[in-house]
């Protein structure tokens, strides 16, 4: 196979009797040059892999070279990225968000491996473990939605999974603040409403840890 000078990407068929691909991303940290690779089984389909790496190359949406993060550790990050962004009072409730739900229980999680399912385990335990309201559910949704919709932005994930989850609805919302069940249902076009459980805190406080997903 016969490589190209830097910069280019090269393609060949391999002793395996394969056809590969490298395409050059540019460098990686400490200057080593970062050059990724694809294969197929046949020509055509390996100068598709190749051109669509390149676009997403051009595009600024390469995958980030390196050992992918974990939530907790992506989540810290967006964290110095928030507090540059927001007002004080504002970062200190994400803060407490991540520090005390968000990190114990999806924290150790690979973040290109989180899944729509571990978000709704976790915010079932937010209602059922530790008993908050669906307002800080969906206060502890946003958090994770919009920190991923940076890790997205930066080609960290290839999706912003909290986009796949259903967040506290706006008549439970509604009802929370107090507004009669039957005003919500004239607002919202409802012919009935239930209230499944009853709020029992808004504070971001300590309580019982969530048990680790895989």
């Amino acid at each position: 196979m016969t490589r190209k000078a830097n910069g280019e990407s090269s393609i060949g068929k391999g002793s395996d009797g394969r056809w590969h691909g490298f395409v050059s991303l540019g460098q990686r940290e400490h200057g080593k040059a970062d050059r990724r690779h694809v294969s197929a089984k046949t020509r055509s389909e390996v100068v598709a892999k190749v051109r669509a790496l390149e676009q997403k190359r051009d595009a600024g949406l390469a995958p980030v070279a390196g050992k992918p993060m974990t939530v907790g550790e992506w989540m810290d990050h967006w964290l110095t990225i928030a507090k540059r962004s927001v007002r004080v009072k504002r970062y200190v409730g994400y803060e407490c968000y991540v520090r005390l739900h968000i990190k114990p229980a999806l924290g150790h999680i690979r973040q290109d491996r989180l899944q729509p399912e571990h978000l709704e385990a976790f915010y079932a335990h937010l209602a059922d473990g530790k008993g908050l309201s669906p307002s800080m559910q969906l206060q502890q949704h946003r958090v994770i939605s919009r920190a991923l919709k940076v890790a997205l932005q930066r080609g960290r994930v290839a999706r912003n999974v909290a986009t796949l989850v259903q967040a506290p609805t706006a008549a439970t919302l509604l009802l929370e603040l107090g507004v009669d069940a039957r005003i919500v249902m004239e607002i919202l076009g409802h012919s009935q409403i239930t209230l499944t459980r009853t709020p029992t805190s808004t504070s971001c406080r300590r309580s019982s840890p969530m048990p680790r997903s895989g």
